[in-house]
Formats: C-alpha cells, structure tokens, sequence
C-alpha cells in the first residue's frame, strides 16, 4: 500500500519533485564549484545552467499552479541543510521577488498567456538573477549577462512549447467546429 501512494506520487508530481531536485542540485554546485576569471570578471560555471530551473518551474507550475511557492520554500528549507545557508537565502529570496513580478504580470495584465510569459520574464530575470548574485557578493556584467540570457533561453524554450500547443489546439477546435 505505501508502495503503491509513493509510486502515486512520483507519478503525479514529476515535474514538481524534478524542480525541487533541481534546485537543491544548483544550489550545491554553487557551492562547490570554483569560480574561473573570464574577461576580467569571475564567474561560475554553474552561472550557464539555470536557465534550466525556469524550464522546470514552468512544468512544476502546471502540475500543483499557485502551490509552486510551497515547492520553492521546501526547496530553499532542503538547500539550508544541504547546500549552505547563504546560497539558499539568496536563492529563494531572488526566487520570491522574481514570483511576485511574476505573479503581477499575470495577474494584471490581460495579455495571451505567451505575451505574459515574455513580459514577465523581461521584468522578472534581470531582477532575480541580480538579487542572487548581490546576495552572494558577486555581482558583475558577466555573471548578470550569462544568467540573464540561460534564464531567457529557457522561457523561450517553454514560450516556443507553449505557442506550438496553442496552434495545434486552435487548429484542431477549426477542424472540429468546421465539421
């Protein structure tokens, strides 16, 4: 029986258990890995990979909606013990701004889900990645400009499923109402 609710449940929230993994995975190599000098800044390498965590979220939101904070704050909680204090603190406090530019966006505006999604991430990234890197004391033109476009790709790339879903659902509802 609990074999079978814990298999339930890894079905269920598979995005939502990835996402947190995810994060937790990111904050420890934060962590761990050394930083290199590259055009006179110092960056990390882990600077160029999380972009994957917007992607991650996206499908995390779809699967538990508003209720991604709670996964971010378990997150965070998991991070502080597993990772290091500062590093979660950063973050999730850049998580959270970012979510409430987020949550703003979306809630005000009465544009397409695609356009909101754009705008919010225009607001929403430039914003989270500088509170993380300030929060960690390494806040250069570098490391802003190499989160800022790995978050952007990864909105893109969520943006680029999401228009394509919308197209091949407005196409298949023109069929239908055409019959």
């Amino acid at each position: 029986m609990i074999k079978q609710f814990s298999q339930n449940i890894l079905k269920s929230y598979k995005a939502t258990l990835s996402y947190i993994i995810l994060i937790i995975v990111l904050n420890k190599l934060f962590v761990i890995s050394p930083l290199f000098f590259l055009f006179n800044e110092w960056v990390s390498p882990i600077d160029f990979t999380v972009g994957m965590v917007y992607i991650f979220r996206d499908f995390a939101q779809r699967e538990i909606g508003r209720y991604i904070v709670i996964a971010m704050l378990f997150a965070g909680y998991l991070s502080y013990i597993l990772a290091n204090e500062t590093v979660a603190f950063a973050s999730l406090s850049a998580f959270l701004i970012g979510e409430f530019i987020d949550w703003g966006i979306f809630t005000y505006t009465r544009k397409p889900l695609s356009q909101r999604l754009l705008w919010s991430a225009t607001v929403s990234v430039p914003v989270d990645s500088f509170i993380f890197l300030y929060l960690l004391g390494r806040v250069n033109w570098l490391s802003m400009t190499i989160m800022i476009f790995t978050k952007i790709f990864g909105v893109l790339a969520i943006w680029g499923v999401w228009r394509f879903q919308d197209r091949k659902n407005i196409s298949r509802s023109t069929i239908i109402n055409a019959m």
